[in-house]
């Protein structure tokens, strides 16, 4: 997406209310492209506004920071489940992402992040190892199956 023009996100329910998005804002999605294109630019660090829709009004400063490069082979993949061979010929990086509530923020930027995730993600964008760590628990995540499409054209 565009990140130089600015946008609106629209509720209906529970209410109606429209909610102003800077112009630098991305989506979850695209904060995730980001994140891969930086690591294959060889970034170590990435900051990135992120709105994702799960709270009215709320954006967040994604710190990220992006580890070296590993093979597939160094990867701690789930054994089992049926597809992820493809896997140990990619490339993949570990991140650990930062969330912090720009509401909340502090001038002295001394407030701690509202949540954290790491994750190693794959070049195709397929991640294992997932750890979300909030302020009174912490969910972890592991790749249990795998289903890959064939690839459609773009219609835009």
């Amino acid at each position: 997406g565009e990140t130089d023009k600015s946008g609106a996100a629209n509720y209906t329910k529970p209410q109606a209310t429209k909610f102003d998005l800077p112009a630098r804002a991305v989506f979850p999605v695209e904060h995730t492209k980001h994140l891969m294109n930086a690591a294959i630019d060889g970034s170590v660090m990435d900051r990135t506004l992120v709105f994702d829709g799960s709270e009215l009004n709320k954006l967040y400063t994604a710190v990220s920071f992006i580890g070296k490069v590993k093979t597939g082979k160094d990867v701690k993949i789930p054994e089992g489940v049926a597809g992820t061979d493809i896997l140990r010929n990619l490339s993949a990086w570990p991140f650990t992402v930062s969330y912090f509530d720009q509401a909340t923020q502090s001038s002295a930027g001394e407030q701690g992040p509202s949540h954290e995730i790491s994750f190693v993600m794959f070049e195709n964008g397929i991640s294992t190892g997932l750890t979300m760590s909030y302020e009174n628990f912490a969910l972890n995540g592991t790749l249990s199956e795998l289903t890959l499409f064939e690839p459609t054209e773009c219609t835009q």
